[in-house]
């Protein structure tokens, strides 16, 4: 419930409401700890999963934490935050997915809606701005930050996967093999990250394009780019894009 209502809460001037997604949140909780949290840079990090937004890294970078990036699924971002702690005596002052779960401090590594819902209200009450505003100053800070996620069914995934690889490499994009199921494209401005899901017969992609400026339809840009790219590198494998 408490992510909902998150998610949910502020109307913009055309008097209808704001679905926030789980980057764009991530992006408002960051940065108001960063800029109003009470921390040793040095031993400080924040922590996203290799399928979230590039943003988070940008953040760290600007007020001097480290940024780590783990596997999907957020018993990685808790093992990474207790290892930072144990190993390193590093405090972890925020860890989230993009699928929606968010972990504020390190005193509980594990996601929580509540402490998340606190966060929300705290930063309303502090700022006085609507979320959608907050966002647009980050925004304006570090690049529009755009995201186009969705994924492709098919049979025999893992198959499929192993296929993307070496087509990858005859066309010629520069891309890196994160491990055996993620695989990023790197683009001008532009990341891809496909993934092949362990769980379901899917195969899942990740896109964000950052922009100087807020383009008139540059969602309609990224998404028409991303899918020329997919469309090119998937033709012929028997996937079947997920409908709108």
């Amino acid at each position: 419930m408490s992510v909902i209502l998150i998610k949910s809460e502020h109307k913009r001037e055309s008097n209808t409401w704001r679905l926030f997604t789980g980057n764009e949140i991530a992006a408002i909780f960051a940065e108001y700890i960063l800029e109003h949290g009470d921390y040793d840079p040095e031993r400080s990090a924040v922590l996203s999963t290799l399928v979230s937004s590039r943003l988070l890294q940008k953040q760290a970078s600007a007020y001097g934490v480290q940024h780590h990036a783990t596997e999907t699924g957020f018993k990685h971002l808790g093992n990474a935050a207790r290892r930072l702690q144990l190993d390193g005596n590093v405090k972890t002052l925020f860890a989230y997915e993009e699928a929606i779960g968010f972990m504020i401090g390190d005193f509980n590594c594990e996601k929580d809606g509540l402490s998340s819902l606190l966060l929300a209200t705290i930063i309303l009450s502090n700022l006085g701005i609507s979320f959608s505003n907050y966002l647009n100053k980050i925004y304006r800070k570090y690049g529009w930050h755009l995201q186009y996620n969705s994924y492709y069914r098919g049979d025999n995934i893992k198959q499929v996967f192993e296929q993307v690889k070496a087509r990858i490499k005859h066309i010629g994009y520069e891309h890196e093999l994160v491990n055996a199921n993620i695989l990023t494209i790197k683009l001008p401005e532009l990341t891809i990250t496909l993934r092949a899901s362990g769980t379901e017969p899917k195969l899942k992609f990740y896109s964000e394009q950052v922009f100087d400026y807020e383009e008139p339809d540059c969602v309609i840009k990224l998404r028409t780019r991303v899918q020329g790219i997919l469309d090119e590198l998937l033709q012929g494998l028997g996937l079947h894009l997920k409908a709108d």
